[in-house]
């Protein structure tokens, strides 16, 4: 459709996307505002200078918060003169107008119209009637007739022949591409376009005074004398006139206005382009909107426009962008506000889908003709006639790569709904062409989804698996074919989908496609035939007819004849002979549709005069591309084609315009380039250079709509590895350019940066001229920044900028939420995985094994996110400050911030994401010697023990050999930052190694044993090697001998330096360490105390206090460097130690041992703080630890294992915890503490106000087993399996009293009154006693598995396990009456007020009876599965073993509601005082808030561990939990709960419908503007209302502190009232007059 889009969704649309009906498919709907200025160049810099410093800044804040793009296509930008004297990039220019009007929401078209009619541009092609009536008048005038013949050339091929203007661009191109020659070249372009221009319209004079023939030639050549302005201005209306804006500027009359010539207000002009002028002024009166019309009239001057010097220019400025900049931002919205009507979020986002592969498959048929295809369209054909009445089979297409597939199978679509009428329903899907648009399960999830829409069927599909689906989609296809209309199913690629997480068995993930399909539904798919896939080969051995298999086979010669034939006579062109017979020998070498497309692209544009050559007889796809490059190149720079090829190249899924012109701005050699000469204020890449790229570039690059973006990527995946093969060869050009990238995506550009032109001599310090559109993680509070999200992590991957990796994307809360929520869970853990593959980085690993840990609960609500962090993670931050401390730190922000209530962890219980083993490097076969570069990401190791190999560590992958050694290498020794490495054999051999180049620089042979040891002293360049032959040697880097040093009797194992590399140690077998000054080269000392053995390894420590020594009779030892005493011996190995390496926080020291362990110990304290286990038969040869001290790296003869470094100072428990399994807890109404009694026979107490463990209570000698607290709170009762009883007082944090009288073990305990307590053994002796004295007051047995105690303390209700229960007068222990079911009773609940009592049961029913009286009053049965839980308010609330929670409503005895989300047994049901919300546990993990009123859940909180009980205060702020076969105590607040008595609203639920409120605050980032410009007042800080939880105070009292959160200052451009005549044809009307924008 050509016409105007509307961005709402009407149902006749939908019903054609839905259909398939590809000739009624509406515009893709884009999100960009993209405005074409149209103007003279000379009347209006002033202008256009203002609109970019005011007006763009201004829309781009609009633009960010609706999610736009803004492109303002100032195509006068950057010139040097008037674009209508370049004809081709005016022309270019023009049909840039169409592509804005389509591509652009709202206004699309600004022009600024002045005093001038303007020049018209030379016309591109003449006929030759034309040429020669031109030629002819410019001879008989005496003109000059050679610029006419030098610049028309007659072309043949055109039909019917032309002569066509040659490109005023490349005769001059060496002469552009020299600074100093830039003026005269284009000055003598300008003359050029003088002269030619000067003979067109002085000969249409000359022939409209003339005979009715010359009048008539005359007349036809006038149409190209239209001005520039108004050729654009006509395009513009024709489109739509009421999505342009016109800004007239007029001058008061003035006698000198009127006769002088001005620069800016133009000269007097001829009477007929003043007519001209007129005329364009009543036509956009008559078509355009008064609305969008204003016309300023200003004071003549001299000088010009001077804002600064006259206030009537002032005001005009001022009005003058005011106008522009409201006015488009209210057409903006008018079509923006069209949008809210659009479907609901899903439904828009499968519509753009569908859309996007139907647009996608007209757009391939369009660019196939039918002739191409001829004989395989036969074939199908007649599959098609035989599917449409019987049972058939898919059809198959196959071919090779690049062969067509995708193009024919968009001409069998077609062809389909031409054979099957109009009512066909056609559903595609091109594999890859989107995100959503890969996987297998997710294309026929589509499918089944859009059947279902035409069967109008209302199903969700997301919970079905592969196998489901299968089914359903057969089902589906056997209801539709019972219908008259025809389905066409077409899926392109099938070998590519992926295989999904679902599929257990990735061969059959396309036994769908295979089975029988009904009639009138057709199923087209493609596929590689070379070579194939499994699943393919899968395929066609399951396709019972052989005929369904179409193979794509090259084109016919007559076939390739009719292809040129058809695409010259679409163009209007023809070839002549020697041409033609050039192409009809290169096609068929290469007849694949890439090279054919490329070649009839150069065949079309090929003028008659030129004579092809140039390509080889074997042409191919690179040849064709790397020519247009070289074109490219030569036309537009090198600087400038390399950094748009390698931008577009590196790009996921491509970029759009706005970000190509953004990265652009930013790269300074690229403008240096574009502008050679003086450099303007405003440094914006122009907007016509990219145009004239994007035109040459052509069919290489294919469009694509990505989240409402229309982003440029290369066609083909060919094309792009072209590109990366010429222009990212190295790995600098990718980081850069990688970086540049993700630096638009981190608003790093927004405020400016600096230009230096060194050349030149000249610095500019730019405020904020790049005009960098801001690119925020969030829009507003309903829309995520998708682009941001999917491009940023990869970027900064790729270009190894790892702390920003970590700051911007995997170790950041808000960027992680939203990609969890705006894709997946199981997306963010794919690209964490993908970053884990290729990054070595203890921080993203950490959070990886979170959330890895965490996949189940985040898939079901990705807000437990921050649930997960602290839980996880808060307790590691001591080990990981830089990136994981501030990553929980803005978990608890976010959570303060968040508005909903949410539950959150307040104490740690589950196990820490350190895992031991992070990575290995498999099959390093005779790996003996060890050591990391650079920042751990790469290692260097022996391979085979005689080479020496660079891995990297991520992939496993060697990155370079290094091969020189003839004997085993024993040490390597790695210096300069890693730029070199030092490496000594058992030949006695060193060698010196450029790690970059893989080359060795330097041999030293001066060792007559084997070299066991090497290090460098940077400060000396000295490399130092000791060797069995007993000597130290010293030689300068080059391998020149220095010195060497004798003092040993046997072989030196090891040398180390101390920091400063003034002092060498070296320790030999002889069981000493010498120590030598580097300063002189001499001895200062020997230290042999308490080494009684040989020593084989010694390390010395950063801080040069500590020896380390490992010796052969396994003995590791701690000496002091200093004075040269032993401190102490490190034990817990038993076998013999091979190597060691320190830490550098010198506390730490790893062990590798031959029983293939590593050890881990305090060499301070001696404790072994960790063993590594590795295997036994595979001994450790060497061991290191990273330099950020976070892995330890141990190798052995056939891997290398990389271990977590956890570094800890001593082994310790925590005192928050019990020492064995939690048995009950208890939490105080008033949320001041809370208790826990374990098997350790510990009651430990909870201070609730700072969210801390407070004391522990001693005092039973066995496990405790229940708990009771005193009506007041200051005493509580703890009842143990010692059989005895402890009253504690909680102020004074001891027991006051022990009561001894029961003889076994005491099952619960409870507090009848203040005075008095009910306790009773598992025998049902009941015991109530004086709480003050332990005396008894009263005893009996009534046997009882539970019990339950009236508030009042006078009836007790005891169950024993059975279908019975009693109720009891607890004063004299007589029955009231019985309480019975069918089966065992499971649970009893009684109301608040002691009326009601509720029992359930086994049976599935309720039951709820009067307390006093023992009287059934009601009955309650909804399921046949035991009831397990239940509570009772002023509703009842029962959980079930399935996992369902009822809200029963008692007055017609049904349940109210049912809720749903727990997946196993009920344990625990609450509710909270209010009676409005309950709370459950389950065994399923997970602990959830429910809305009784609503019946909806309000939050959840997973604990990963069955949940048996929770105790919760009376406002449920506070909850504790009680797990199962777990010693951790949890703590959980409830933020923001809806029971809060100081909140004045009362919670309720989301509104379906409405738009969805993302979890995160958009932060807006824009530049400063210059102070001269609109004034930017601040606004009011709008103080966030304090939030009634005490998660604030969780926060400010948590070891991990968050720093105050600041509200970004919120700035607003306020225009002032501009004066503007605004036109109107009715002079009457009220607003003819003036009008104010605000």
């Amino acid at each position: 459709m050509d016409r105007k889009k509307s961005i709402s969704v009407e149902k006749d649309t939908t019903s054609c996307v839905m259909c398939g009906k590809l000739d009624l498919l509406p515009p893709l709907p884009a999100k960009t505002l993209k405005v074409y200025i149209c103007c003279n160049k000379s009347e209006f810099e002033l202008e256009r200078s203002r609109l970019w410093n005011d007006a763009v800044p201004y829309l781009q804040k609009f633009c960010v918060r609706h999610g736009l793009d803004l492109i303002w296509a100032d195509v006068q930008h950057g010139r040097r003169t008037d674009h209508v004297m370049d004809s081709y990039g005016f022309f270019r220019h023009l049909s840039e107008i169409e592509s804005t009007y389509k591509a652009s929401i709202g206004p699309f078209f600004l022009c600024l119209f002045g005093n001038t009619y303007g020049d018209a541009p030379l016309p591109l092609a003449l006929t030759p009637k034309e040429f020669q009536y031109l030629r002819k008048y410019a001879v008989d005038e005496g003109k000059d007739v050679s610029v006419l013949d030098k610049w028309y050339i007659l072309d043949e091929n055109a039909v019917p022949p032309q002569y066509y203007l040659q490109s005023f661009t490349d005769p001059f191109q060496s002469r552009l591409a020299k600074r100093s020659d830039i003026v005269g070249a284009e000055t003598e372009k300008d003359d050029i376009y003088r002269i030619l221009l000067d003979i067109f319209t002085t000969a249409v004079k000359y022939g409209l005074s003339k005979s009715s023939k010359q009048q008539d030639i005359a007349k036809t050549l006038q149409r190209h004398l239209i001005s520039g302005i108004e050729q654009q201005i006509q395009k513009a209306i024709h489109l739509s006139p009421e999505d342009c804006i016109f800004i007239e500027r007029t001058i008061e009359n003035s006698s000198e206005a009127e006769n002088k010539a001005h620069p800016i207000f133009g000269a007097k002009e001829s009477n007929e382009r003043r007519q001209r002028y007129e005329e364009l002024q009543n036509q956009i009166n008559a078509a355009v909107p008064s609305a969008n019309r204003f016309e300023f009239l200003i004071k003549f001057r001299e000088e010009g426009i001077t804002p600064q010097n006259c206030q009537d220019h002032a005001e005009y400025m001022d009005n003058f962008a005011g106008a522009v900049a409201t006015r488009i931002k209210e057409l903006a919205e008018s079509y923006i506000n069209k949008n809210t009507q659009c479907l609901k979020t899903s439904d828009q986002m499968f519509y753009n889908e569908t859309l996007l592969h139907l647009h996608h498959c007209k757009a391939l048929n369009l660019s196939l003709c039918d002739a191409a295809v001829e004989h395989q369209l036969v074939n199908v054909q007649k599959l098609l006639t035989f599917g449409a009445k019987n049972e058939h089979y898919a059809i198959m297409i196959k071919g090779p790569v690049n062969s067509g597939k995708s193009m024919f199978i968009s001409k069998l679509c077609h062809k389909a709904r031409e054979m099957f009428g109009k009512d066909t329903v056609l559903i595609t899907r091109f594999v890859g062409l989107t995100t959503a648009s890969t996987c297998c399960e997710n294309i026929l999830r589509a499918i089944c989804s859009h059947l279902n829409q035409i069967l109008q069927q209302n199903l969700s599909l997301k919970s079905y698996n592969m196998s489901k689906l299968r089914n359903y989609f057969h089902g589906l296809l056997n209801r539709i074919s019972k219908g008259k209309r025809h389905i066409v199913l077409a899926v392109d690629s099938i070998d590519k989908m992926k295989v999904p997480k679902s599929e257990t068995d990735p061969l059959v993930m396309l036994d769908w496609i295979v089975s029988k399909l009904p009639a009138k539904v057709h199923f087209f798919v493609s596929y590689d035939s070379c070579p194939l896939s499994p699943a393919t080969q899968r395929l066609e051995d399951k396709a019972p007819a052989s005929d369904h298999v179409i193979v794509f086979s090259d084109c016919t010669e007559d076939e390739i004849k009719s292809t040129i034939q058809f695409n010259l006579k679409s163009k209007m062109r023809s070839l002549s002979k020697e041409q033609e017979h050039f192409f009809r020998d290169l096609l068929p070498l290469n007849r694949t549709p890439m090279v054919t497309n490329l070649l009839l692209e150069t065949a079309v544009r090929m003028p008659s005069h030129y004579m092809p050559g140039g390509l080889t007889s074997s042409i191919s796809i690179d040849d064709l591309v790397l020519k247009r490059l070289t074109r490219l190149e030569q036309t537009l720079g090198v600087k400038l084609i390399r950094a748009v090829c390698r931008y577009i190249t590196l790009a996921k899924d491509g970029l759009s315009e706005m970000e190509i012109l953004d990265v652009l701005s930013c790269n300074n050699d690229v403008l240096l380039a574009t502008i050679p000469t003086d450099l303007p204020k405003n440094l914006r890449f122009p907007f016509y250079k990219w145009l004239h790229v994007k035109e040459e570039l052509g069919s290489l690059l294919c469009t694509r709509l990505i989240h409402g973006k229309y982003l440029l990527r290369w066609a083909h995946p060919n094309i792009q590895e072209i590109m990366r093969k010429k222009y990212l060869c190295q790995v600098d050009n990718i980081c850069k350019a990688q970086v540049e990238l993700a630096d638009i995506f981190m608003d790093t550009w927004v405020r400016g940066k600096p230009l230096v032109d060194k050349e030149r001599g000249v610095q500019m310090i730019d405020g904020a001229s790049r005009y960098v559109c801001p690119q925020p993680l969030l829009y507003n509070e309903h829309q995520y920044n998708q682009r941001r999200i999917d491009m940023l992590w990869i970027q900064l991957l790729q270009s190894g900028s790892i702390p920003m990796l970590k700051e911007k994307t995997f170790c950041n809360f808000e960027y992680m939420l939203a990609m969890a929520h705006s894709k997946s869970a199981d997306t963010l853990l794919d690209n964490l995985r993908l970053t884990t593959s290729n990054l070595l980085d203890a921080d993203i690993l950490m959070v990886s094994n979170t959330l890895n840990m965490s996949r189940v609960i985040l898939s079901e609500d990705y807000l437990q996110l921050a649930n997960e962090l602290i839980g996880r993670v808060r307790h590691i931050t001591e080990q990981y400050p830089d990136y994981l401390e501030p990553l929980v730190t803005q978990c608890m922000q976010w959570c303060d911030a968040y508005s909903q209530p949410l539950l959150i962890p307040l104490t740690t219980w589950l196990p820490s994401p350190f895992v031991p083993l992070a990575t290995t490097i498999p099959d390093v076969w005779g790996c003996r010697v060890l050591t990391t570069v650079f920042s751990s990401q790469h290692v260097i190791c022996t391979v085979r023990q005689k080479d020496i190999a660079l891995y990297h560590v991520s992939t496993g992958k060697i990155v370079k050999a290094f091969t020189g050694h003839k004997g085993s290498v024993k040490c390597i020794h790695v210096c300069r930052g890693g730029r070199d490495f030092v490496s000594g054999d058992d030949e006695g051999v060193v060698r010196v190694w450029d790690t970059n180049a893989g080359q060795c620089t330097a041999v030293i042979r001066e060792h007559t044993g084997d070299v066991n040891t090497v290090i460098v002293a940077a400060n000396y360049d000295y490399v130092i090697s000791g060797s069995d032959d007993t000597t130290v040697l010293i030689c300068s880097y080059a391998g020149k001998k220095i010195c060497v040093l004798k003092s040993h009797i046997k072989g030196v194992t090891s040398v180390r330096l101390n920091s400063s590399n003034s002092i060498l140690a070296s320790a030999s077998r002889d069981k000493s360490i010498v120590l030598w000054s580097l300063e002189d080269l001499v001895k200062l000392g020997s230290i042999t105390d308490g080494i009684t053995s040989p020593i084989t390894c010694m390390e010395l420590t950063c801080d040069n206090t500590f020896l380390v020594v490992g010796c052969e009779d396994n003995s590791l030892h701690v000496l002091s460097f200093i004075t040269g005493s032993w401190i102490h011996q490190l034990r817990g190995h038993e076998v013999g130690v091979t190597c060691i390496d320190v830490s550098n926080d010198c506390f730490h020291v790893v062990v590798g041992c031959l029983d293939g362990n590593v050890y881990l110990y305090n060499l301070r304290t001696t404790d072994l703080l960790q063993t590594l286990k590795g295997s036994s038969c595979d001994p450790v040869r060497d061991v290191c630890i990273s330099r950020d001290d976070f892995f330890i790296f141990s190798a052995t003869e056939t891997k290398i294992n990389v271990w977590n470094f956890y570094k800890k100072t001593m082994n310790k428990a925590t005192e928050n915890d019990h020492s064995g399994s939690v048995t009950c807890v208890y939490m105080d109404d008033q949320s001041r503490f809370a208790l826990s009694g374990g098997e350790d026979g510990v009651l430990k107490m909870w201070n609730l106000e700072l969210n801390e463990f407070k004391e522990n209570l001693l005092g039973h000698s066995a496990g405790i087993t229940c708990i009771a607290v005193s009506p007041d709170g200051s005493c509580c009762v703890t009842g143990s399996r010692d059989r005895t009883l402890l009253l504690w007082s909680l102020e004074l944090l001891t027991w006051a009293l022990s009561y001894k009288h029961h003889e076994l073990m005491i099952q619960n305990v409870e507090y009848v009154d203040d005075e008095r307590i009910l306790s009773y053994d598992v025998q049902g002796n009941f015991h109530i006693w004086q709480a003050e004295t332990g005396v008894t007051l009263t005893t009996y047995n009534i046997p009882a598995a539970t019990f339950v105690l009236s508030s009042d303390g006078q009836y007790l209700v005891t169950s024993r396990g059975d279908q019975s229960g009693k109720i009891w007068r607890t004063n004299d222990g007589t029955m009231i009456g019985c309480v019975s079911h069918t089966e065992r009773i499971t649970c009893v609940a009684r109301s608040v007020d002691d009326q009601y009592l509720v029992t359930a049961s086994v049976d599935g029913s309720l039951k709820v009876w009067e307390l006093a009286t023992a009287k059934l009053t009601q009955v309650l049965v909804e399921e046949d599965c035991p009831v397990t839980a239940v509570a009772l308010h002023t509703e009842v609330v029962s959980g079930s073993e399935r996992g369902t929670v009822l809200v029963w409503d008692l007055s017609i005895g049904e349940p109210r509601h049912r809720l749903t989300g727990h997946t196993d047994c009920i344990t625990t049901i609450r509710i909270t005082s209010d009676g409005l919300f309950a709370i459950s546990a389950s065994r399923d993990h997970t602990i959830r808030l429910w809305s009784i009123r609503h019946g909806i859940q309000v939050t959840l909180l997973s604990m990963h561990i069955p949940v048996l009980n929770f105790m919760t205060t009376a406002d449920a702020k506070r909850i504790i939990v009680h797990l199962e076969n777990d010693h951790h105590v949890p703590l959980l607040c409830l933020h923001n709960s809806p029971v809060d008595p100081e909140s004045n609203s009362e919670w309720a639920p989301s509104i379906a419908d409405a738009l969805v409120v993302l979890p995160l605050v958009p932060r807006h980032t824009f530049p400063h503007r210059n102070s001269g410009m609109f004034p930017v007042p601040k606004l009011p800080v709008k103080r966030k209302r304090s939030s009634v939880s005490s998660l604030p105070q969780m926060i400010k009292l948590s070891p991990i502190k968050g720093p105050p959160k600041s509200t970004p200052k919120s700035y607003r451009t306020r225009f002032r009232i501009p004066k503007i005549h605004r036109r109107e044809q009715n002079a009457d009307s009220k607003m003819s007059k003036m009008c104010v924008i605000v």
